[in-house]
């Protein structure tokens, strides 16, 4: 997701906090009316990038249906041992104990941060 511009950071704190107040989300005009714009048009065209960038979404047809997404959380990645190596390496039939590989397997554990097999 790209950086707000600090204008749509405005707009996307008013909703937060107009939604919080009332319970409800707010219209674009309590939104104009809050970050000081005299026409509900100047919020839609704030709203539409913010829409394009996953920040908030809303039904046109709908009054009150502002909603602002929570940014994806991406999963950890997953952390690999010296021993998965190993047992990669012996699912596919290779012998992690054969010179050639077991260097490889301390080469790439290194490369990766991880720690050294015994």
């Amino acid at each position: 997701m790209r950086e707000l511009t600090p204008r749509q950071r405005e707009v996307l704190d008013t909703i937060a906090r107009l939604t919080r107040e009332r319970g409800i989300a707010p219209t674009l005009r309590e939104i104009a009316d809050a970050i000081g714009v005299a026409s509900h048009y100047a919020v839609v065209c704030l709203l539409r990038p913010m829409e394009r960038a996953g920040v908030v979404t809303r039904d046109r047809a709908t009054p009150r249906s502002i909603r602002i997404l929570t940014p994806p959380v991406e999963p950890e990645p997953e952390k690999l041992t010296a021993e998965d190596l190993e047992r990669t390496a012996r699912r596919f039939g290779y012998d992690p104990d054969a010179e050639y590989l077991g260097d490889w397997i301390v080469r790439t554990a290194a490369q990766a941060g991880l720690r050294e097999v015994a």
